[in-house]
């Protein structure tokens, strides 16, 4: 008889064959059956999808989740964020940050590097200094999410910001890297 691990290694292995549509059944069919689906489950079905591009399935999977008193933990969002990055849907990834405030799950250096990057986009780089803030103090020196930063205050000719994202970077073991120079130049060469 399956029980859930052969339901969730069955569910893997779309993910791998890019079946996502066979994934969502046996995770219906597993709950159907009374099969007691955790967040292992969940989350290699969300693999599933997201390797087949099916980013706005990930994102309803979080919330059936909730319905089936599933509770998502730390990777569940950094799996839904990696779906959501992925499609370029940065309104989800805010609102993906929104909820685990709600839920008072600290996002992981991923999720605060997405946000950072997400920033980048709409050239918000006040908001992508607050994310590096928060950052910081969860998690230490984020070297990764400097470097966005960095990217971010550059492409946002924050020159004074940039500099000193670039100061702060020299302290990490690595860095800076050619790309961390390149923002630098960018914006020295645009002034």
């Amino acid at each position: 008889s399956f029980n859930e691990n052969t339901y969730t290694s069955l569910i893997i292995g779309c993910a791998v064959t890019l079946e996502w549509e066979l994934a969502a059944s046996l995770l219906a069919d597993a709950l159907e059956n009374g099969i007691d689906v955790t967040v292992k489950s969940y989350c290699a079905c969300m693999e599933a999808f997201d390797e087949s591009g099916q980013w706005e399935q990930v994102v309803k999977l979080l919330d059936d989740m909730r319905c089936n008193r599933v509770c998502p933990d730390p990777g569940t969002f950094d799996a839904v964020t990696h779906a959501c990055k992925r499609a370029g849907q940065s309104a989800s990834v805010f609102g993906i940050h929104e909820d685990m405030k709600v839920l008072k799950i600290r996002p992981s250096g991923f999720i605060y590097k997405t946000l950072i990057e997400m920033c980048g986009q709409s050239f918000d780089w006040t908001r992508a200094l607050r994310y590096l803030s928060q950052m910081t103090h969860d998690h230490g020196f984020p070297d990764r999410a400097y470097s966005a930063a960095l990217k971010v205050c550059a492409d946002s000719q924050q020159w004074e910001w940039a500099v000193q994202m670039f100061q702060n970077l020299r302290r990490a073991p690595g860095h800076p890297s050619a790309a961390d120079y390149t923002s630098l130049v960018g914006i020295a060469m645009a002034r």
